[in-house]
């Protein structure tokens, strides 16, 4: 990414902020998956609504063909980063950094599925520099979270998005359709 002056990254931030406190909705029907330009990696996108009906945000979902067992969802805010939820497998195991192995509710070492949390990693992010934007900030989720509708719930709870009924489905595609 290229570089942002500090002034921009703080408004920013705080627009992130601002639309944290708000209920949102996604837009309606369901996304489709479409293959998007990475050998063996399929993606959808969501549009997130705000109160007013604008949407300056987007869910990113990504699956790999290979192992549709670890896909992810991305809370994408003005094309940036502000939350994220993979899902791995339990004996997945990757470190916080050591500036949050401190602060209570993040630990140094986090295995299978998780999340990168705005409140985790915005004082990261507001520290970065040379156009990073990035979340490397971790926290488990429970080990039940296993199927992308339980991510999504996870993720719409943490992000204050309401989900009707079929909303609440959206699942990968069959194995024979996308992921043949």
């Amino acid at each position: 990414m290229a570089f942002m002056k500090r002034a921009i990254r703080e408004s920013l931030v705080k627009q992130i902020d601002d639309f944290y406190e708000v209920e949102k909705m996604l837009a309606y029907g369901v996304p489709e998956w479409f293959e998007n330009g990475r050998r063996y990696e399929m993606a959808a996108h969501w549009p997130i609504l705000e109160p007013d009906g604008s949407s300056r945000a987007h869910l990113a979902f990504r699956s790999s063909r290979l192992s549709s067992q670890e896909p992810s969802i991305s809370v994408i805010f003005a094309g940036y980063p502000c939350y994220r939820i993979d899902l791995k497998r339990i004996e997945v195991c990757e470190a916080n950094p050591l500036t949050v192995q401190h602060i209570g509710g993040f630990e140094a070492l986090v295995c299978g599925s998780h999340c990168h949390p705005w409140d985790g990693n915005r004082t990261q992010v507001l520290h970065q520099r040379n156009g990073v934007w990035e979340l490397p900030v971790r926290k488990n989720v429970s080990q039940s979270t296993r199927r992308l509708p339980q991510a999504l719930a996870v993720l719409a709870d943490y992000v204050r998005i309401n989900l009707d009924g079929d909303q609440r489905n959206f699942d990968l595609p069959e194995r024979g359709g996308l992921f043949s």
